[in-house]
Parts: C-alpha cells; sequence; structure tokens
C-alpha cells in the first residue's frame, strides 16, 4: 500500500515541477504579470518541498518496514496520502476441497479518503468548491468545464498530432533512404493531413484569445512574430508544399539523390512547425498563469495551496484504495477466461459503500469523499502483457494526464503481492 502511495506522490512532484517549467518559458512579461509568474510559480515550488518531505517520511516508514497505516497514525502529515486500515478480506465458497469447485468473493476495506491533517473547521473539498472561486476547478459537467481545463486537453491533443507529425517525416526519409516511391508519396499525404489536423485545433477561440492576451502581456523587445493563428498555421502549410512540390519531382532517374532533395525541405518544415507550436504552447500556458493567479487574488480560504493539497491527499488515498481493489481482483481471476473476456468488453464495476453519518466531523469527510469519487470516475487502467519480471503482478507503463487543477485519467501501475495485507476466510458447504 504505501508503494502505491509514495509512486503517487513522486508524479504529483513530477506535475508540479513541469508546471515550473512552463512558467519559466514564459520570459519578457511586463512587470504585473512577471510578479503574478514568480507568485504562480511559489506555491508549486512550496508543494514541491513539501512532497519531497513526505517521501523522506514515507520512505523511513518502509525501511523500517511499516506497510500499514492504522488509525491511530492517521493524523501523521509523512502519511496523508496512505489510506487508513486498507484491508483486503477474501472469502472461499464451494461444495468441496477442490479449488476448482469454490468461488472467491473479494472485500476491500479502508477508512474514508479524506485529509484528517487538514482538519474539517471549514468542511471538505466538495464544500470549499462551493463556496469559493473554486466551484468549476476539476468540473467535468461539461458546461462548467474551465479554460485551463481545456487548455490541458488541447496541450495534450497538439503533442499527438506533433509525434505523428515526426512520425510522417521519419517515413519520409526512410522511404526515400529504401528508394520506395509509393510509400514516399502515401507517407507525404499522411503529412498534409496532421497539419490539417494541427490547424483544426489550435484555430479555435481559446488560442485567438490566449494569443492576444500573451501579446499584450509581453515586453516590446520579446513582441512575438506572429499572433494570427490562421497565419502560423499557413507558415507550416507552407512547408508541406515545398516537400510536396520536391516528392513530386523523385523519379527513378534522380533516385540516387531522394535524400538529398528531401532533407532541406523537411528540416525547414520541422522548423516551421517547432515555432509555430512553441507560440500556441506558451499562449496556453498563459492562459494558465492568468487563471491560476486570479485565484490567488481571491483569497481562497485556507489559501489555495491547502486547498490543492487536500485534492491531492483525498485522491492518492483514493486511488490506493481503487489500485488494490481492481488489482486483487485481476490476480485472482487470471485463470478465469469468461472474467477476462468480461474486463475487456464491459470493464471492472467498482462499488464503493461509506458508513460516515453527516456529523460533526464526518461530514466534511464526506465532502472530501465526494470529490474522491468524482475523481475516480475519470481514471483508467492500462494493462500491459509481460514475461519479464517474475515477482511483479502487473508490469506498469506509468502516465500522469493532469494538470494544476484535475487528476490523472490514465494510470497503471507495478504492484508487488507481498505488499498486500489480507485476510483470508475459507468457507466449505
Amino acid at each position: 500500500m504505501y508503494i502505491h502511495t509514495y509512486i503517487h506522490r513522486e508524479l504529483f512532484i513530477e506535475e508540479e515541477t513541469r508546471a515550473l517549467q512552463q512558467y519559466a518559458s514564459l520570459e519578457g512579461l511586463r512587470q504585473e504579470w512577471e510578479i503574478g509568474r514568480q507568485e504562480v510559480a511559489l506555491v508549486h515550488s512550496e508543494m514541491i518541498s513539501q512532497y519531497k518531505e513526505n517521501c523522506s517520511g514515507l520512505q523511513a516508514q518502509l525501511e523500517a518496514g511499516v506497510t500499514f497505516k492504522k488509525s491511530t497514525a492517521k493524523g501523521m502529515p509523512e502519511l496523508d496520502f496512505v489510506p487508513v486500515n486498507l484491508h483486503i478480506q477474501q472469502m472461499k465458497v464451494g461444495r468441496g476441497e477442490e479449488e476448482k469447485e469454490r468461488v472467491v468473493y473479494t472485500c476491500v476495506t479502508a477508512g474514508c479518503p479524506t485529509a484528517y491533517s487538514h482538519k474539517f473547521k471549514q468542511g471538505g473539498l466538495a464544500k470549499l468548491r462551493s463556496t469559493t472561486p473554486l466551484a468549476n476547478i476539476g468540473s467535468t459537467n461539461p458546461s462548467t468545464v474551465t479554460k485551463t481545463q481545456r487548455g490541458q486537453a488541447l496541450l495534450g491533443q497538439i503533442e499527438v498530432v506533433l509525434g505523428d507529425l515526426q512520425k510522417e517525416v521519419d517515413s519520409i526519409r526512410s522511404a526515400a533512404r529504401g528508394r520506395v516511391l509509393t510509400s514516399v508519396h502515401t507517407s507525404t499525404r499522411a503529412l498534409a493531413e496532421n497539419v490539417h489536423k494541427l490547424k483544426s485545433l489550435c484555430n479555435i477561440n481559446l488560442i485567438h484569445d490566449s494569443l492576444r492576451d500573451l501579446a499584450g502581456a509581453v515586453e516590446p523587445e520579446f513582441k512575438l512574430s506572429e499572433t494570427n493563428v490562421v497565419a502560423l498555421c499557413r507558415r507550416v502549410e507552407e512547408h508541406v508544399v515545398s516537400v510536396e512540390a520536391v516528392v513530386s519531382s523523385l523519379t527513378p532517374s534522380n533516385i540516387e539523390r531522394w535524400c538529398e532533395l528531401l532533407e532541406k525541405p523537411l528540416v525547414d518544415f520541422l522548423s516551421a512547425l517547432t515555432t509555430t507550436t512553441t507560440i500556441f504552447r506558451k499562449a496556453v500556458i498563459f492562459l494558465f498563469l492568468r487563471e491560476s493567479y486570479s485565484l490567488l487574488q481571491e483569497r481562497v480560504p485556507l489559501g489555495l495551496k491547502s486547498y490543492l493539497h487536500r485534492h491531492d491527499i483525498v485522491f492518492s488515498q483514493a486511488v490506493t484504495v481503487t489500485i488494490t481493489s481492481f488489482v486483487f481482483k485481476l490476480l485472482q481471476s487470471f485463470a478465469v477466461p469468461s472474467f477476462l473476456t468480461q474486463l475487456h468488453k464491459v470493464g471492472f464495476l467498482l462499488h464503493w459503500e461509506s458508513l460516515l453519518s453527516t456529523h460533526g466531523d464526518e461530514q466534511g469527510m464526506l465532502e472530501d469523499f465526494i470529490v474522491a469519487i468524482a475523481d475516480i470516475n475519470q481514471l483508467t487502467f492500462k494493462v500491459h502483457v509481460t514475461t519479464n519480471a517474475p515477482d511483479v503482478g502487473i508490469i506498469s507503463l506509468l502516465s500522469w494526464a493532469g494538470g494544476l487543477f484535475w487528476k490523472p485519467r490514465s494510470l497503471s501501475l507495478s504492484i508487488k503481492l507481498h505488499h498486500f495485507h489480507m485476510h483470508t476466510c475459507t468457507v466449505v458447504t
């Protein structure tokens, strides 16, 4: 269990570090915006320091052989991200002694995912959201999705298209080296299609507005080379036309020079693509800065940093319980073809039940729990088959698609069996 939580904290640190790097890319801002950038960056820097300190404390617990958080330790800051009293219970029911004649029922129990160390004087996450400027942060309702969320999603989509474009450039070069003209033409068409896709992604009001805002926020000597989205995309399209012109001139008679002829237009294309997408990225990052700085100025109760820290704690606890439930069930059912078919075609249903009341601190716990469940609804698992690690049940490919105000949507982790605290009860009828 501590292993899961340790990984979550490492990913939170990566997330905060990535945000710092993004804000550092905003060079030449006017004084008022440079002050805002520094204040927002300070929030991320403080969270990194706090998470590193938490990781050190958790590492000390692991080295001491402690892998279970008792209820008496629920207020320990170094164990904030660890769920309380996480147990796995297994009941086998069958007619005889043979394993194949039994049915296995599993149940995971844990304390409510909540931030005990932050206490509940002003309620939990749900109440804080409903009574502050944070109301729409992390919402998955399409009508209340923030510009930050849309910007984060857009950056992810741009990165995917950039990857596809680089892949097509590599394919053109490879086909030219192999002297396969049909493949050169095919990859060139795919290149043009992906450039059109990039233009469609970026030719939206969010980018137009963000570019205009960024242009007004930088000093004159850092003026953007171009702030018109259509013009920026046209530059890239013109270089695609240059590539297409060279490709159309390739014939068996100049086959020895195919690579030489293609190299310059491809290099120029990649250069224009880098310039254009860098401007788009900076525009979206400036959007993040505007919304983050606005929240800082709104004086969110307890502070923006405290709110984000509470959210990360609650999410980490809920994810740990979810991973434990999913992986244990998966490991128990590897030999059941019908279960694997169901998992592939239908998915995995995780049912939560709570015994909390709506009185006192338990009301605040429920308010944390509500937000945790909303986060978990956006979580997906990716299971990767492998044969090179016999001591691990599932091999991980860590992915963290998130941002300042919303949590990961794709997560896959390595989990070793001896980290589970399990009680087994066998019932034979």
